[in-house]
């Protein structure tokens, strides 16, 4: 068994798109912009599945402008073929 440590408060943001059209290369590329949004603004991306990105931040304002920041930034590309 693992043994329990306090790592202080965190707060978490999962970032992901669901769409019909299912996962395609937009969606990795949407998910690799978006984890760097988040890096930017003090975040740590600790787990990447497909188009998800889970991240940790010390700061739970940090998180809210990763959340803002991410969602600006992907509105600002034209995507071919995933929903805005």
């Amino acid at each position: 068994m693992q043994e329990s440590r306090d790592i202080g408060r965190q707060s978490l943001m999962l970032r992901s798109i669901a769409t019909e059209n299912g996962l395609g290369d937009e969606h990795v590329e949407q998910a690799a912009q978006a984890s760097s949004v988040i890096t930017s603004h003090g975040g740590y991306v600790f787990k990447m599945v497909g188009d998800a990105v889970y991240a940790a931040f010390a700061v739970p304002a940090d998180a809210v402008s990763a959340a803002l920041a991410t969602q600006r930034a992907l509105a600002a590309v034209e995507w071919k073929q995933c929903m805005r």
